[in-house]
């Protein structure tokens, strides 16, 4: 198998705006971003405009909403201060989009919203994967622990990790080219697996049905490619023999992140593994507890 990089070009957009009423530029906006933004990305983006719509109305000219109406809108969003967030961040998108001929006016000039503090979310942790695959048994066993062991250690978000075919994974070195097509922001990048995952994937791709490069690296036993449906299925059946809770794709990614960093990673490196642009991202996937204190007394204590 190979590695290959994939050189995606982007189509030529359009600055032109042909209608300046609210619901006609939302879609023409999200037919611009579309070709930017992953489908749950451009989802999230498309409900928190349409928020937006259904408060101002379709009809609404842009350049006559005005930034304290902006206020009193989102104070009227029914939803938890970071969907709020969302919802601000989005619509600050947009208008940006919409007065770059003349930012002056854009009615979010100036405007800041702080992101609202959350605890970070704790992941699934080491031994709870080892407790999955030692439960992993039938005659997909082979492709489903090395679907859990390298959802875990590969730290690949939902969409990288189901569209991942052959010629992205050297099975010597463990590299795994993360395609630009899939990844978040459309950004290439490198991870790397080894010891028990790479070995439980190596064998896995021994008896893979359908060996084509360009194939699908998770296939059915008859070599058809495993939705994402399939995959998340898998992964809760899993989690559910081995008497857990169904553990999410995000789960086993802040889980491989917080393990990293026990494991002595620094932040911006763990960073960089997960494809994050800023660190305060990867800052909420580490949910420290009291041993972690411990440890780091043991390790770092200044008088010894």
């Amino acid at each position: 198998m190979t590695n290959s990089i994939e050189i995606v070009k982007k189509p030529q957009l359009t600055s032109q705006i042909f209608s300046n009423f609210l619901g006609d530029c939302v879609e023409q906006y999200l037919s611009v971003r579309r070709f930017e933004l992953q489908p749950k990305s451009l989802k999230t983006y498309t409900e928190s405009l349409n928020v937006m719509i259904s408060y101002f109305g379709s009809d609404r000219k842009v350049e006559t909403i005005t930034q304290t109406e902006l206020i009193y809108f989102l104070g009227s969003i029914d939803r938890k201060p970071s969907g709020v967030f969302m919802v601000w961040q989005t619509i600050g998108f947009f208008f940006k989009w919409f007065y770059k001929e003349d930012y002056s006016n854009n009615p979010m000039l100036g405007w800041k919203m702080k992101r609202p503090k959350s605890d970070p979310i704790g992941g699934i942790d080491p031994q709870q994967v080892e407790k999955i695959l030692k439960k992993i048994s039938g005659s997909t066993a082979a492709r489903d622990k090395a679907l859990i062991s390298v959802l875990f250690a590969s730290a690949l978000r939902d969409t990288e990790f189901c569209s991942l075919k052959l010629q992205d994974i050297n099975p010597r070195t463990g590299q795994i080219n993360v395609s630009s097509v899939s990844a978040k922001g459309r950004k290439f990048r490198q991870v790397y697996i080894l010891d028990q995952p790479l070995k439980l994937l190596n064998k896995y791709l021994k008896r893979i049905p359908d060996p084509e490069i360009t194939a699908n690296l998770w296939q059915t036993q008859s070599g058809q490619p495993l939705t994402e449906s399939g995959i998340r299925d898998i992964v809760s059946r899993s989690c559910s023999a081995a008497g857990l809770p169904s553990f999410s794709f995000h789960d086993f990614r802040r889980g491989c992140a917080l393990t990293m960093y026990r494991k002595g990673a620094d932040i911006k490196t763990i960073s960089h593994f997960l494809g994050h642009s800023d660190l305060k991202v990867t800052e909420r996937y580490l949910a420290l507890e009291d041993k972690d204190n411990l440890a780091a007394a043991v390790q770092f204590s200044p008088l010894k």
